[in-house]
């Protein structure tokens, strides 16, 4: 903590240290209650911590000689407030993605239909919800659904979806049918009620079954693209790369300014449409230690070329 930092927050001393980010999804984001920016770290399993210097130390020692993730109690203050929580620190092995039951699958989402909503939409008493986008080739859209419909009933079933927290409903509806059933979606399009009939299909991997890769030299972690991911970006098949989920602070691809939500299209000019193909180009970069390493990544409309220069372990 600066002197000035000190002062802004009204601390009487300058002990303890300043969190200035937490790793999405990373052991301080996961825990209950989760440590955030701002927050004063000022104890690390029972021992004060003034420096990051006893940071580091302390939490060396919590982890010597154990394989496993291990639950420290941290100590916190947060707005004059002291808050106690347990972080699982260590290594977190990558899950092998597991496939999940699949589901009934319409291909689309949703608002919920408000009140407020269904009166500013001469719809007063009307329930359900207001589809926002149909994924390319889903069952949706071969059903001709558009963005704008409303649905207000499955099978004659009337969707009791009202208020902003009831966007599960209608998913929840859809996937009580069986995967190929025909439903019938009663909507209504420019003030007009129709029926239409959609053949459910199979709901695809979700983000965390799709494979995931984490490269402990650059300390960055990409995952394949789902669905949802092609559908946001508007993306072809053709042009798909994995998705950037974590980038480590401090890390070499932090410090090249490799983001979270990047896609990653190349490695020194080698495609990467997948994370096995990422994974086989971060081997044999390892493998000949080159001084500079260039990503070519999507980010937003813009392809940007990413140049990494790391200092290997054994060199100067």
């Amino acid at each position: 903590l600066s002197f000035i930092e000190t002062r802004e927050r009204r601390r009487q001393t300058r002990d303890g240290i300043i969190v200035t980010s937490t790793r999405p999804g990373g052991p301080a984001d996961g825990a209950k209650p989760k440590i955030v920016w701002g927050d004063i770290i000022v104890g690390v399993a029972g021992a004060p911590v003034n420096r990051v210097a006893e940071l580091v130390e302390a939490t060396a020692r919590a982890l010597e000689g154990r394989t496993e993730r291990v639950p420290v109690l941290v100590s916190y203050d947060r707005r004059g407030t002291n808050y106690l929580t347990a972080v699982k620190l260590g290594h977190q092995p990558l899950p092998d993605p597991a496939r999940e039951a699949r589901k009934a699958w319409l291909g689309v989402a949703v608002q919920v239909l408000t009140r407020d909503l269904a009166d500013a939409l001469d719809l007063a008493g009307k329930t359900g919800v207001r589809i926002t986008q149909v994924f390319p080739d889903a069952p949706a859209h071969r059903a001709a659904l558009q963005v704008g419909d409303i649905l207000i009933a499955l099978d004659g079933q009337s969707i009791p979806a009202f208020r902003p927290e009831h966007s599960e409903i209608f998913l929840t509806m859809i996937r009580q049918y069986k995967i190929g059933a025909e439903v019938e979606f009663t909507l209504i399009r420019a003030g007009e009620t129709h029926k239409l009939i959609a053949q459910l299909g199979e709901s695809p991997k979700a983000p965390r079954e799709m494979a995931k890769y984490r490269d402990d030299s650059f300390e960055f972690t990409v995952r394949d693209v789902t669905l949802a991911d092609l559908a946001r970006q508007r993306w072809q098949e053709r042009q798909q790369g994995p998705l950037i989920q974590a980038v480590s602070e401090g890390s070499w691809a932090a410090l090249g300014h490799l983001s979270v939500g990047d896609y990653l299209l190349a490695v020194d000019g080698r495609p990467t449409p997948d994370v096995a193909a990422v994974e086989e180009a971060m081997a044999r970069i390892v493998d000949h230690r080159p001084a500079a390493v260039v990503f070519r990544v999507r980010r937003g409309i813009h392809i940007l070329f990413i140049e990494l220069r790391p200092k290997w372990p054994d060199l100067d």
